[in-house]
């Protein structure tokens, strides 16, 4: 197998978590859900997402796109991706601290709404991007 195919077969792993993290935070402003699921799904996101996924991305196929097909890697798609990557791991680190509070007051559960969507959405995007 390819890693294009490994990669593409990820993303497909993470689009399903990223819609389950959705369901939760609504069901976590909801308060129908408590925070025990938190540090399981930033986990998820943290290890398998930016620490491996990510990863093989910058340390093989941008390479790889670089040196095989010639692809800049100081502009156009890879330094793009490069910036995604890191805007991810920003939301990230705004999101998880607000949703894993014992309690949501209004304020809180609208930027954690606003943050979910957000992440979601910027990985969804990325995803799309990384599989053109």
């Amino acid at each position: 197998m390819r890693l294009t195919d490994d990669l593409a077969a990820e993303h497909e792993i993470i689009e399903r978590v990223v819609g389950a993290f959705r369901t939760y935070v609504g069901r976590r402003i909801a308060r129908t859900a408590d925070a025990v699921d938190v540090p399981r799904f930033f986990r998820f996101f943290r290890l398998f997402v930016a620490g491996y996924h990510h990863d093989r991305e910058e340390s093989v196929l941008f390479p790889a796109l670089t040196v095989g097909i010639g692809l800049p890697a100081d502009r156009g798609p890879i330094p793009s991706l490069l910036a995604q990557h890191r805007e991810l791991e920003a939301c990230l680190d705004q999101l998880e601290p607000l949703i894993a509070s014992a309690s949501l007051d209004p304020a809180a559960s609208a930027a954690v709404d606003a943050l979910s969507i957000r992440y979601a959405h910027g990985l969804w995007r990325h995803i799309d991007a990384a599989n053109s």
